[in-house]
């Protein structure tokens, strides 16, 4: 099972399959939303469009491409 994980300021943003052949966005112990592909997932945290307002309001920056998290 592989998953992606970048650690930023306000905790580690992790992806993850779930066994409906989706992935999972979470951060840290909470789970944020519920995507088609790990790349849409990446998308909302580079975007900052994830539901947690610390991240989604901060002027942090994520990579662009899930290619430059960490797999796991």
């Amino acid at each position: 099972m592989q998953k992606w994980t970048l650690r930023t300021s306000v905790g580690l943003f992790w992806i993850a399959p779930d066994r409906d052949h989706r992935y999972t966005l979470g951060l840290d112990d909470e789970t944020l939303g519920n995507y088609h592909s790990p790349g849409k997932a990446g998308d909302d945290v580079f975007l900052h469009a994830t539901g947690h307002s610390p991240w989604d309001e901060s002027s942090f920056s994520a990579p662009e491409d899930i290619s430059e998290w960490l797999k796991a």
